[in-house]
């Protein structure tokens, strides 16, 4: 397998059009064509952006040799959210979860138990009643009020530069 045949691969492994990899590289659809059929010879420019953009491994880009990837958590979550096809808010959604701490996923996985638990389909139902339930050692640890009171002060404030930013535009048009 050659340089060319592994920007191919790696563009495929993302599920990638040709047009959507060159997006995110910055080649063109037309040029990464002539690569990929060997009719253009990967410059070391290319083999740098693509190493970074996609986490690839610049020696088994280069040569074939090694893992392909260099494994970090963004690659992991990318190829988890293709194999599971997530879209943006699920890949997201996964991201902030496995950041949480153990008690606030042990929350959050509660909070989803109990919501299940109110579904009126008799087969989803069936299947929760052997589902893993999922306890707060320390209710305390999750202080909902003070969480709320965060949240809506961020709304809040966003609200405020938002209003802020149309005001500033209607003063510059005036």
């Amino acid at each position: 397998m050659t340089i060319n045949d592994r920007v191919k691969v790696v563009r495929s492994q993302f599920g990638l059009t040709q047009i959507e990899f060159g997006g995110k590289t910055g080649i063109s659809q037309g040029h990464l064509t002539s690569i990929e059929n060997g009719k253009r010879a990967v410059t070391e420019k290319t083999l740098k952006v693509i190493c970074a953009t996609f986490n690839v491994n610049e020696e088994w880009l280069r040569t074939g040799e090694g893992d392909m990837f260099v494994e970090d958590d963004n690659v992991l979550l990318s190829q988890l959210a293709k194999k599971y096809n997530l879209d943006d808010f699920g890949q997201k959604f996964m991201e902030v979860f496995l950041g949480l701490s153990e008690e606030q996923r042990k929350a959050v996985l509660s909070y989803a138990s109990f919501l299940a638990s109110k579904a009126s389909n008799a087969e989803f139902s069936a299947e929760l009643a052997h589902a893993p339930r999922y306890e707060l050692s320390d209710p305390a640890a999750v202080d909902v009020d003070t969480e709320t009171a965060s949240y809506r002060q961020e709304l809040e404030d966003q609200k405020k530069a938002a209003e802020n930013s149309s005001a500033l535009d209607g003063a510059k048009d005036a």
